[in-house]
């Protein structure tokens, strides 16, 4: 093992990179910016909407989840439109298709519109010297009172199970956005977060814990030049570590390591670690779309390094 006992309890803690009344001031900040500055009641007349677009602000990742570390990547907070969704309908039998179609109709407001007018909205409100349009997300540059925060323009993304009418149905509610160079990206984060807490609740906190243990150890990983970048993000970490049962979540720190490691090798050799869910209940965590199977062992294998060997 190339970590004592007192390094893993420090991988552990909670790193404070932002005092939480600067996560706070921003999150208003974000809130008051797009009040004052976005105008719905002109999207509505202009889109011929139903209403003005009715949008939920929230924060999310590693922040919002404890699971945050020194080298996490920064506040995310989402700008969510919950009255204009994309919904997959594919389980939907034809009589329920029907159904479904006969009680929605479809709204042209452009994605690309809402995000480029979000963006604005915060440039009035912060300076533009402080915004950037980035590919997956519109980045806000600390100064002041204001940490650096991705926020996330998106729309609701609706999974179907059934729909027999408005007042019996069934599906899952997410987000969806496209990215600049018009990538189609979607999640789950509110199942995400309340799936944690749940296991975090189980294990009275260990759980997280233990999951900034990994993450620091990955970014250690990476200094080491033994992994990469890509080979592991954190979003992974947290999917991989929702799977082991709550027992293993218990004893010292080195205990915890060994015990779940040796789980998961058991898990990698009957494949049952490539059928691994996404902490949401929706997404399988070994996918092209998530985790790439050769990432995964990538990490693995470097994980073994680090229980078996004594430096690296």
């Amino acid at each position: 093992m190339i970590y004592n006992e007192e390094k893993l309890a420090s991988f552990a803690r909670r790193a404070f990179k932002y005092e939480e009344q600067k996560i706070k001031d921003t999150h208003e900040a974000i809130r008051k910016a797009i009040s004052t500055h976005y105008d719905g009641d002109a999207v509505k007349e202009k889109y011929g909407l139903p209403s003005a677009p009715v949008l939920d602000i929230y924060l999310q990742g590693s922040y919002k989840n404890h699971t945050n570390v020194t080298k996490s990547s920064d506040v995310d907070l989402v700008v969510q439109v919950t009255s204009i969704w994309m919904a997959n309908k594919q389980s939907l039998p034809p009589e329920q298709l029907e159904k479904y179609n006969s009680s929605h109709r479809s709204i042209d407001y452009p994605f690309a519109e809402f995000n480029i007018q979000i963006f604005h909205a915060l440039q009035e409100f912060f300076g533009e010297k402080n915004l950037k349009n980035g590919n997956k997300c519109l980045k806000l540059t600390e100064h002041g009172k204001y940490c650096n925060a991705d926020i996330i323009p998106c729309f609701t993304y609706r999974e179907y199970g059934y729909f027999k009418s408005e007042s019996d149905q069934k599906c899952e509610k997410g987000m969806y956005f496209i990215t600049n160079n018009g990538q189609f990206v979607r999640n789950f984060p509110k199942q995400h977060y309340d799936a944690l807490t749940e296991k975090s609740k189980n294990t009275d906190g260990r759980f997280k814990e233990t999951v900034r243990m990994f993450k620091n150890m990955k970014d250690d990983l990476i200094e080491k030049g033994i992994i990469n970048e890509g080979t592991a993000k954190s979003y992974f970490i947290e999917n991989m570590l929702y799977n082991i049962p709550v027992t293993y979540f218990s004893g010292t720190f080195t205990e915890r390591f060994e015990n779940i490691m040796e789980h998961i090798e058991r898990q990698w050799l009957t494949e049952a670690f490539h059928k691994f869910k996404c902490a949401n209940g929706i997404d399988d965590l070994i996918s092209d779309q998530n985790w790439k199977i050769e990432n995964a062992q990538q990490f693995l294998i470097a994980l073994i390094q680090v229980r078996d060997e004594t430096e690296l």
